[in-house]
């Protein structure tokens, strides 16, 4: 996986890029048909318990989904929700009728959702009933809540899957036809539609099904992120392709979360770094609790080496990582490395199959070779139709690879704070704030300075009951990054009592200075 000689371009396995020879929804319906009664999918606090779905239930779900929907080629199906077991037999039944699956989070303001649904012009729109009265305000169609298909008879049934199953291979365009939209974080303003296709999702479940990845047949997947972002998605469509159980756990409290990964003995989970940075700070998590994990993963933002490093003294967890985005979906991370090879500490891991990289320069636009710095650029077959498979997609992190391939993740270009013309990348700061006992989050900013642009400013949660002055946490940094003056903070340290983040765990970045300066000068009064 080195890169080639004549340019430093990396690339993944490869025999060469997959071709979809299959419709996606006859690909789904041919596996839940082979795997017949095997539960594929766990929902532990569904109604009245925990809820499994076999594959022949799922069928039938999708069946009964599949009869009440009247929607058509290339319209939009909006599923307003974040967690439910209808989710998956409503994206199926959405795929096997060409139209487009769009999961979207309830919780948004109501004027950011009517606006985001208004844009999308839906067919028709779903949610929990719970969130029907809320959605209903945003929503320029009545929406109908989730699960409400009745039950239909096994001949029809049958008559759904015969039809996926004797469908006619895409053609020509046909492979391009947009079947799922995602939408970015919106942590710097709206959020924006990202369609992909049938032929990139196959491409990604090729992936995942190589002998060079690292799931295998049987594995036990515990999730929690919500539906409405792509590891769910990919999940999900994971659940239905391939012989694994997923385990959708609810919310993203830790101690569930763990719960989860004892009670079903996981072998594999995933989780965002913020929720494996508190199972750290929990004294009742113990290496036991995490013995059945063979492959854990983090997800969502980078885990940079030290909190990797603590969560492997502390817990005995070895961390992969999923790295890429919603435009080209998981881009590192499922692809083994030589041997069987573990990524070493902090890395995203090595490229998957049919995928290329390639690190370029952020002042020159130069293609720079391994150990030299500069935003990441991905292409190939699981990028969306804004970018196309043969296209090179700017990810606007930053990032290095080693000779050996393996992909290290900085930061974000726009989150780079600038101190006197050098570029301070702020989470090696924050991982160090964190470190301290006392601090529960914290978020480093760039403060704009007369002369020096920007210093690094730290907003510092502390955990309840704890105790350190700013001046400690300026020195900590300070004696921990004694080698690099430009990553001090020249900013000083603030105390705030919640650091805004999405769901998934990244900081909301979209005027996050002025908000956390306001909180502090309140928390200092």
């Amino acid at each position: 996986m080195a890169a080639t000689d004549s340019e430093p371009i990396l690339s993944g396995p490869r025999d060469d890029w997959p071709r979809l020879d299959v419709h996606l929804s006859t690909r789904l319906v041919r596996s839940l048909v082979g795997m017949g009664d095997r539960i594929v999918q766990v929902y532990p606090e569904a109604g009245g318990g925990a809820q499994e779905l076999s594959a022949h239930r799922l069928l039938q779900r999708a069946a009964a989904e599949d009869s009440v929907l009247r929607v058509g080629a290339g319209e939009m199906v909006v599923a307003c929700c974040s967690w439910s077991p209808h989710l998956a037999p409503l994206m199926l039944a959405t795929i096997a009728r060409d139209a487009i699956f769009v999961p979207l989070n309830p919780d948004q303001p109501t004027e950011d959702l009517r606006r985001l649904l208004v844009r999308l012009s839906p067919a028709a729109v779903l949610c929990e009933e719970a969130a029907l009265g809320a959605v209903s305000a945003a929503s320029p169609v009545q929406p109908q809540p989730l699960g409400a298909a009745a039950p239909v008879p096994a001949a029809d049934v049958q008559r759904f899957v015969t039809q996926q199953l004797s469908r006619p291979p895409p053609k020509g365009e046909d492979a391009r036809r947009p079947v799922i939209a995602l939408h970015s974080s919106g942590t710097t303003g709206d959020p924006k539609t990202i369609l992909h296709s049938q032929a990139s999702f196959s491409a990604l479940l090729d992936v995942i099904r190589r002998k060079d990845s690292n799931y295998r047949e049987g594995d036990v997947f515990v999730i929690n992120t919500p539906f409405f972002w792509v590891t769910q998605v990919v999940a999900t469509l994971m659940s239905m392709d391939f012989p694994v159980k997923v385990v959708a756990v609810k919310g993203m409290d830790p101690a569930a979360f763990r719960d989860a990964i004892q009670k079903y003995q996981a072998t594999t989970v995933l989780t965002p770094p913020h929720v494996w940075t508190r199972l750290t700070k929990m004294e009742d998590s113990t290496h036991e609790q995490f013995r059945s994990l063979r492959f854990p993963v983090s997800s969502g933002s980078t885990l940079d080496s030290s909190k990797a490093a603590l969560l492997h003294e502390r817990l005995g967890l070895r961390m992969a990582q999923w790295y890429g985005t919603s435009e080209v979906l998981p881009i590192a991370g499922i692809t083994k490395g030589e041997g069987g090879a573990l990524p070493p500490t902090g890395s995203v891991g090595r490229i998957n199959a049919y995928t290329q990289a390639r690190v370029v320069d952020v002042e020159t636009g130069r293609t720079l070779g391994p150990g030299q710095e500069g935003e990441l650029h991905f292409r190939g077959p699981t990028a969306c139709n804004a970018v196309g498979p043969d296209q090179w997609f700017n990810t606007g992190d930053i990032g290095h690879y080693e000779p050996a391939g393996w992909i290290f993740v900085v930061d974000r270009v726009k989150e780079l704070i600038k101190f006197q013309g050098i570029h301070v990348s702020p989470s090696e700061i924050e991982s160090v704030l964190v470190s301290h006992p006392a601090v529960a989050d914290a978020v480093v900013l760039g403060k704009p300075h007369p002369t020096d642009t920007e210093h690094p400013t730290g907003f510092v949660v502390l955990r309840p009951g704890a105790s350190v002055t700013r001046q400690q946490l300026v020195d900590l940094v300070a004696d921990k990054l004694s080698s690099y003056p430009y990553k001090h903070l020249r900013g000083g340290v603030h105390f705030v009592s919640s650091i805004p983040r999405t769901v998934v765990g990244k900081v909301k970045r979209a005027n996050l200075l002025q908000t956390l300066t306001a909180q502090a000068e309140q928390t200092a009064q």
